[in-house]
């Protein structure tokens, strides 16, 4: 079984993944240089490369292999947040249409799933249509396709496609070999797309790969479409890890023991726009220069430049459980004391105010108090004259920092405490979702209740929401590589 990786993790995942069974293929010089890894070309069963955002990691490829990722994924890093999206990628059904949601637009049911299909075609509700997953997500309907694909290891082939080469088949004499090939072909309606792993097959083989995908491509738009919805060919597993700043740190130390790493690698080269200034620094290493006191310097230099300051708006970036990205009203920093960052949001809409069950007025106001690593945030609401509303503490992920941004994955549970000092933990319903689903493991379930457990004690010793944010860091000593103090703590409120 082979994995193919690119991106700032690939180093640590390489460590982690690597053994009898799976191996790297198609690695960059830098790769193997590291590990002093044999030249392997077989094409891959699974390919891991970074999220567009850099905090996290996209996996696509056969289910056995994906599967065998996110296994030893979850093993070496608990903390991960994992969405694997449904159905398959290139998955092949026979669907019925259920609804026209609009002209050219159609609900399909497949069964397990709903996709959306956007065709000039015309159908009506009930009628069979043979489809393709074109894309696929988590929590939302898949994008389907009349285009059927079929994925093999050297190439895609797509009814009614064109002939093209992935780009990143850099050879000229290479691709214009395979595009020959394929005009040479007697490939009917079918179009093929030349993978990466195309760069380095023998043509023969990769030729005799594309008649077999197009004899079965003939055999699949001729079936019989009776017995719908059903799955007629399986596709590709598709899954995306959220990386926190636990498991950041932890690919720190594992990158290490293979390359001088800084102690906030991964976090910074997720961040900062410049990353060669963690390259430099780590060339200060390999020349004898401490790691502590590099990786110290680093981040003091770095935070010096971009750290938020009293007056500075920021924008505050609530990631959920069900991977959806929800900007909270946006807030000055009013003041910024022992570390613990007051920030003002100003309501200008009505609504609800979360978990209180009071009618939220354009006017009212939030003190939003928060630190950079903590897994508390803690809300105070007013109304516009300075009434006070009630307090709100989300429990979250350990909270991080850059520029105007500030951003964390929410754990679901909350504790609220409402005016008349009553206390409730909510939405407990929701993290127990997420664990049944394996989007996080048990490990960080337990943590999350323990975390909203402590915050529902400390409530009952303050109405004050700042002090409440005190009196829960008091119990946590920083998870984030700080410039000043240790770099490194435990990652749980003792």
């Amino acid at each position: 079984m082979f994995f193919k990786l690119r991106g700032i993790y690939s180093t640590a995942l390489t460590a982690v993944l690597i053994d009898e069974e799976m191996k790297p293929t198609q690695i960059s010089e830098v790769i193997r240089s590291r590990f002093n890894l044999p030249n392997e070309v077989e094409p891959h069963d699974v390919m891991i490369i970074d999220t567009d955002d850099l905090q996290g990691i996209k996996i696509r490829g056969k289910k056995e292999a994906v599967d065998k990722v996110l296994n030893r994924i979850r093993e070496v890093f608990p903390y991960t947040v994992i969405w694997r999206c449904k159905p398959q990628l290139n998955a092949i059904y026979i669907g019925v249409v259920k609804e026209v949601a609009k002209d050219n637009e159609y609900i399909v049911d497949l069964g397990e799933s709903k996709g959306i299909l956007r065709t000039i075609n015309t159908y009506n509700e009930g009628d069979k249509v043979l489809v393709c997953v074109k894309r696929t997500y988590y929590g939302k309907p898949c994008e389907l396709s009349e285009n059927i694909t079929l994925v093999g290891r050297y190439a895609r082939i797509m009814l009614g496609g064109r002939h093209t080469v992935s780009p990143h088949i850099r050879d000229p004499e290479r691709r214009a070999e395979l595009l020959a090939l394929a005009y040479s072909m007697s490939t009917g309606k079918w179009g093929i797309r030349w993978r990466s792993s195309a760069e380095h097959g023998d043509l023969t083989v990769i030729a005799k790969e594309i008649q077999e995908l197009i004899k079965e491509g003939e055999k699949i738009i001729g079936i019989n479409k009776e017995g719908a919805p059903r799955l007629i060919k399986e596709g590709e597993e598709v899954a995306y890890v959220r990386f926190t700043v636990q498991c950041k740190l932890k690919a720190d130390e594992i990158r290490n023991t293979i390359v001088p790493t800084v102690i906030g690698h991964h976090y910074l080269k997720s961040n900062i726009e410049d990353p060669e200034l963690v390259d430099f620094s780590e060339f200060l290493m390999m020349r004898g220069f401490d790691r502590l006191k590099v990786s110290e310097e680093l981040l003091t230099y770095l935070k010096g430049k971009i750290r938020p300051q009293t007056g500075h708006q920021v924008k505050i970036i609530h990631y959920t459980l069900d991977n959806k990205a929800i900007y909270l009203t946006p807030g000055t920093i009013s003041r910024i004391d022992n570390g613990i960052y007051t920030i003002r949001r100003v309501f200008r809409n009505y609504g609800m105010h979360d978990g209180l069950n009071i009618e939220k007025k354009p006017g009212d106001y939030a003190l939003t108090y928060l630190a950079e690593g903590s897994w508390w945030l803690v809300h105070e609401y007013h109304r516009e004259n300075g009434e006070y509303l009630g307090m709100y503490c989300n429990v979250n992920t350990p909270i991080e920092i850059w520029g105007n941004r500030i951003y964390y994955i929410d754990l679901a549970v909350d504790v609220v405490k409402d005016v008349k000092g009553d206390i409730k933990v909510l939405d407990v319903d929701e993290l127990d979702e997420a664990r049944n689903e394996d989007i996080v493991s048990e490990k960080l379930y337990k943590k999350a209740l323990e975390l909203a457990e402590f915050a529902k004690i400390a409530m009952e010793r303050t109405d004050n929401a700042e002090e409440l944010i005190q009196i829960l860091l008091a119990k946590q000593k920083p998870v984030i590589p700080l410039a000043q103090g240790s770099l490194f703590s435990n990652d749980c409120a003792r």
